[in-house]
């Protein structure tokens, strides 16, 4: 907090409890019904605002409702602001639906000129009242800012006047930046659409369309494809019969094939992990042998997750689970489908229950196209999500996934379907990237314009402008007398 002596000229230090009236409620279990008086928490809490259609959004009767007004009188431009659990949120009341607040938000009313320039909420959003309601919480419970504390927050009050410049400055300024926000939320959306494209057309033969019309202009490919083509070789000696009118005309030499025959001829190249009693949750250690569970299989990514272990006695008894590298992983329970390749240098691990590991015969199909296929393959997935089986905990068995079909073409386009989603993906990332920074630079920002309103920075001082013009003004401490005057008449009639 500045000192006074390093004070804009004509400001004053004040308190929360100087310039408003804060209202309080005692700590009450709410009665909740299906509908009713919305019931506002931190939980509903919006960047800007309040959410009036999240799914945690809550609902009191008319006793509740009469119980708040009668205690906190809540009007246009009060301000909501937690105080507990949630430290330090404040939002304006901006609406007229009737509500009720939650025990742990207090109603902050500045008083009539200080609520016409709104400057109280802003400065509640600075890092300097930030930085006053975090300082001395303690870290052990659940944090409670106090009714004292906050009453005797410290607060930086410009002469009116100026307050009316520096709030309209911050709200075009913010403006500009909420635009901004705007454009850089619709990107999410656009790069899901993006990668849902890139995979229709990898497994439609369109990302790879250039390689095939490559591969019959070149005599040397050709050749060596016909030496290598396994795809042929395999299917001469497996013949499938499938129904094409549920799956889809494929490119020339593409093949589908089910993944139970794509599979390793190794033993127990399709595989769940241990089911029951074999493995119980109260068997996994911090040390030992991996436990490879739904959290370590991400979207096409390995990932150590919670580093579930098991002791080397258990894993002995369990090795016919042992993860092998370059197998594919999907998860068939709760979240179903998701696949990752186990890393080649994968330390020795075994698989859960939650999780399926298929061995795929690599002189066929390369696992990285095989786990991109299960993934993110329309046509595969609708084919296991079809499947899904139960309420509380969907899943899919072995069955299911055996008989999932998927679409095969040859070994090297294979390979150049990976590395394209790959390269393309990636610059989906970058992008994601660069907007998260760039979501970063605006809260930067948005801070930036408090702390040069509040010292005195983002607009010329009332001070300032009056010298020049050869005239007097009203400062804050005039301001913050009237304030005190107005706000102990208003206690009175209480």
């Amino acid at each position: 907090m500045q000192q006074r002596s390093e004070l804009p000229e004509g400001w004053a230090i004040t308190s929360i409890g100087e310039i408003c009236f804060v209202s309080d409620r005692n700590h009450t279990t709410p009665t909740y019904q299906e509908t009713g008086y919305p019931l506002i928490s931190p939980k509903v809490f919006t960047k800007n605002g309040i959410d009036f259609s999240s799914s945690n959004l809550k609902y009191v009767g008319d006793d509740e409702l009469i119980a708040f007004e009668k205690k906190c009188n809540p009007e246009i431009e009060d301000i909501l602001y937690s105080r507990i659990g949630t430290i330090g949120e404040a939002r304006l009341l901006d609406f007229n639906e009737k509500f009720v607040a939650l025990h742990s938000i207090s109603l902050i009313k500045p008083t009539i000129e200080l609520k016409k320039t709104k400057i109280v909420y802003y400065f509640l959003q600075s890092e300097l009242a930030k930085k006053q309601a975090f300082d001395g919480i303690k870290s052990i419970g659940v944090p409670d800012l106090g009714l004292n504390k906050l009453n005797n927050m410290s607060v930086l009050l410009p002469p009116l006047a100026e307050q009316h410049r520096i709030v309209s400055a911050i709200e075009a300024l913010f403006a500009r930046l909420d635009a901004a926000n705007e454009k850089l939320d619709r990107v999410p959306e656009i790069l899901k659409k993006f990668r849902e494209s890139v995979l229709a057309a990898a497994f439609d033969g369109q990302l790879t369309e250039d390689l095939r019309v490559g591969f019959q202009n070149s005599k040397v490919v050709n050749e060596n494809l016909e030496k290598n083509d396994a795809n042929s070789i395999y299917f001469l000696e497996n013949p499938m019969i499938l129904n094409s009118e549920v799956l889809p005309t494929l490119p020339d030499n593409w093949f589908w094939i089910k993944v139970d025959q794509l599979a390793s001829k190794e033993s127990r190249s399709i595989q769940s992990g241990p089911f029951g009693s074999n493995l119980l949750h109260s068997e996994f250690q911090e040390t030992g042998i991996l436990a490879i569970g739904i959290d370590n299989v991400l979207d096409r990514s390995f990932s150590l997750g919670k580093e579930h272990r098991v002791s080397n006695e258990k894993y002995q008894e369990l090795k016919k689970y042992t993860a092998r590298p370059l197998d594919v992983l999907i998860t068939v329970m709760a979240t179903v489908g998701r696949c990752c390749v186990v890393p080649q240098d994968i330390e020795t691990a075994i698989i859960t229950k939650h999780v399926y590991r298929i061995t795929p015969n690599r002189e066929i199909i390369s696992p990285y196209y095989l786990m991109n296929a299960l993934s993110g393959a329309a046509i595969v997935k609708e084919q296991i999500e079809n499947q899904i089986r139960g309420q509380t905990r969907p899943g899919i068995n072995g069955k299911i996934l055996k008989a999932t079909s998927i679409p095969l073409p040859p070994l090297p386009e294979q390979q150049e379907i990976v590395r394209r989603v790959d390269a393309l993906f990636a610059f989906a990332d970058s992008i994601e990237s660069n907007v998260a920074a760039a979501r970063e630079k605006t809260e930067k920002l948005r801070q930036s314009i408090l702390a040069k309103a509040f010292s005195g920075q983002l607009v010329e001082t009332e001070a300032a402008i009056a010298k020049r013009e050869g005239r007097d003004y009203e400062t804050a401490k005039v301001l913050l007398d009237k304030i005190k005057a107005e706000k102990g008449n208003k206690e009175k009639k209480r």
